[in-house]
């Protein structure tokens, strides 16, 4: 489809957020282009301090109205994914019908798509497939239920966009997904260049991290790093960013070790023009994924 055409359609976007991340991206790529219709269905992740489903609707680029689901209530991780996957079913059928595109920013969210698609007729059905975690839950039969819904998902999917080849193939290589079954390409969300400024010397001592805040994502790893980069560079600075289930650990380990001088602990960030001027004001940036 040529993008004039698109331009033309109704499009929905359905995102579970900590951070500011491709679902985002692609909702203001869109408005940008003025697409007639679109819906932005935004779910609360981990520790956000948000506690209800926001749905934004547009029309041309512009901001038509927003809702706020009425369930506040904040829950177990597996009972709180069991209420995503109603409400997005929910959503699919009262947002999503007649779409040319729905793009979904993870597995739970694109299987409700599936299961409501009988009476929605979304014409393309996309599964942003972000990252790849192995171990996602410790318990071995939530882990083996979330790549059972993940499996499902990339199946089902018209089209699953993973931010990187290996997203795909290291399923693949742990025998969770068989790659010929999934119409699969590799779709970076891209970045946001800046004018080149000159760096400072604070910020040449600034590091920085993007993400959620989580153990299994290399949280644990920030303040023992902090302790021994401080033996070298007394003067750094730790920048986080995002939000997490293990974010107010986090503060708790900085606050015990003495440290809460060198961090800046930010949580989940709305806007990605201050996300931008975070990193880019930085002399590292860390991904210290498993």
């Amino acid at each position: 489809m040529k993008l004039e055409q698109l331009a033309e359609k109704k499009v929905v976007i359905f995102s579970h957020y900590a951070t500011t991340g491709a679902p985002d991206e692609l909702r203001d790529w869109l408005l940008k282009i003025k697409v007639k219709e679109l819906v932005y269905v935004a779910f609360p992740f981990g520790s956000n301090k948000d506690s209800f489903i926001r749905v934004e609707l547009y029309k041309r680029g512009e901001l038509q109205g927003t809702h706020r689901s009425w369930f506040r209530w904040k829950m177990r991780e597996p009972l709180n994914h069991v209420k995503d996957l109603l409400y997005a079913m929910y959503y699919a059928v009262h947002y999503a019908r007649g779409a040319e595109v729905l793009a979904a920013g993870d597995n739970l969210l694109t299987m409700a798509c599936v299961l409501t698609r009988w009476v929605t007729k979304i014409r393309c059905l996309v599964y942003f497939m972000l990252d790849y975690t192995p171990v996602r839950f410790r318990n071995r039969f939530l882990n083996e239920t979330y790549y059972a819904v993940d499996r499902f998902s990339a199946y089902h999917a018209d089209a699953v966009w993973p931010g990187a080849s290996e997203v795909v193939t290291g399923r693949a290589k742990a025998g969770r997904l068989d790659e010929r079954r999934v119409n699969w390409y590799a779709v970076p969300y891209g970045s946001h260049p800046q004018k080149e400024c000159e760096q400072t010397e604070s910020g040449r001592k600034r590091i920085v991290y993007l993400g959620d805040v989580v153990r299994n994502k290399g949280a644990e790893l920030f303040v023992p790093m902090a302790c021994e980069l401080k033996k070298l560079v007394p003067d750094f600075r730790f920048t986080v960013i995002g939000g997490g289930k293990d974010l107010p650990a986090l503060r708790e380990e900085v606050r015990a070790a003495g440290l809460d001088d060198h961090f800046e602990i930010c949580g989940f960030v709305d806007k990605i023009e201050d996300v931008v001027a975070r990193l880019s004001g930085a002399g590292v940036a860390i991904a210290p994924y498993y």
